[in-house]
């Protein structure tokens, strides 16, 4: 059997299946293929006991699994058409020097199975275009992973069949639930007057954040323009904005240019998950001292970080456990919110 990759390289191997893990819970979402799921207790006891010798015990030169995304027709979104991603994790050292990253592991591959629906032409157009095909574009299989997952949810999407011709199509049963993960995007309307009060509640996912001062930027900066929610950091990064579109982008891009000035530009990735709109606060009642706060139809008081309130996995404890929170978002009221948010199917 081949030698395997130094310790600290493996561990990023399993990290980065334990991070698809928890961005896809949901049965049928992610599975694990039969040779790998017998290797992986040995592994991560191979890992954890340090041995630099020996690797008789690992049975297994790669991790693989399939990811099973579940797209979304707008104007039909009862009927979500799966789309099958092949991941291989390489446990060995790459003989080509353009597959290996520059954390030391060997880069991912990811394989797109063409489904029923969609043409081989546009297959191998897609398949012919991840982001994957160029691993040395990336820092490690994480960022590999969930850049080329973000680009097929987007790319896919434009491909889908007309609602005319959907019911047409036979189409397999996918893994998942109802919701698609994917971006969902509404822009305020223009107004004569120039202003902007429709507010939304808006739903971002990074990959990373964990440096604790630009975690304090965002929670102390938020309030210089009215926003409220919250953010939870790790590998990946959630945030959640309650405030208006135009706020939202304007301290966004105040982040990215300042707080997060020193990180590469290509690191600076923030995607759009879910976007709903508030409901409107009323008026004012006249002859009332004061007039009706136009926060109140927000859930959030004001912004926070709510990474201590969730539990920690990983071998760096660097993930969230997704079970808190779905659990915490449940019981704010926005259940629904966790299938878009985190990658899976409608939560309720």
């Amino acid at each position: 059997m081949a030698p395997l990759l130094p310790q600290p390289a493996l561990e990023l191997q399993l990290e980065t299946l334990e991070l698809a893990e928890s961005l896809f819970p949901l049965p049928g979402e992610l599975e694990v293929d039969e040779h790998s799921a017998a290797a992986l207790p040995s592994l991560r006891a191979w890992i954890k006991a340090g041995t630099d010798g020996d690797r008789s015990t690992v049975t297994a030169d790669e991790l693989s699994f399939t990811v099973t995304l579940s797209l979304e027709q707008e104007r039909d979104p009862s009927s979500p058409y799966p789309l099958v991603l092949q991941v291989r994790i390489p446990l060995t050292p790459s003989v080509d020097a353009r597959h290996t990253l520059d954390d030391g592991a060997s880069a991912a591959t990811v394989h797109l199975q063409q489904p029923v629906w969609l043409s081989r032409t546009a297959h191998d157009a897609l398949a012919a275009s991840l982001p994957s095909a160029n691993p040395r574009t990336f820092l490690s299989n994480a960022d590999l992973l969930l850049e080329t997952i973000d680009y097929v949810r987007n790319q896919a999407i434009a491909l889908l069949p007309p609602p005319a011709s959907a019911a047409e199509l036979a189409r397999p049963n996918g893994g998942g639930g109802g919701g698609s993960g994917g971006r969902r995007r509404r822009a305020a309307p223009a107004r004569a007057d120039g202003e902007d009060d429709e507010e939304y509640r808006v739903w971002l996912w990074f990959p990373s954040l964990s440096t604790r001062e630009k975690r304090d930027d965002i929670v102390n900066w938020a309030g210089d323009y009215s926003l409220t929610g919250f953010v939870l950091a790790g590998k990946p990064a959630i945030m959640c904005l309650e405030g208006t579109e135009s706020n939202v982008q304007a301290f966004l891009s105040d982040i990215k240019a300042n707080s997060w000035a020193d990180i590469p530009s290509f690191q600076k990735k923030v995607s759009e998950r879910y976007r709903t709109p508030l409901l409107p606060a009323p008026p004012p009642t006249p002859g009332a001292p004061q007039p009706a706060d136009p926060t109140r139809h927000r859930i959030f008081s004001d912004m926070s970080e709510i990474t201590s309130l969730i539990a920690r996995t990983g071998g760096r404890a660097n993930r969230g456990e997704m079970g808190d929170v779905r659990d915490f978002l449940a019981a704010k009221g926005l259940g629904e919110a966790f299938g878009a948010v985190v990658g899976g199917g409608q939560f309720s």
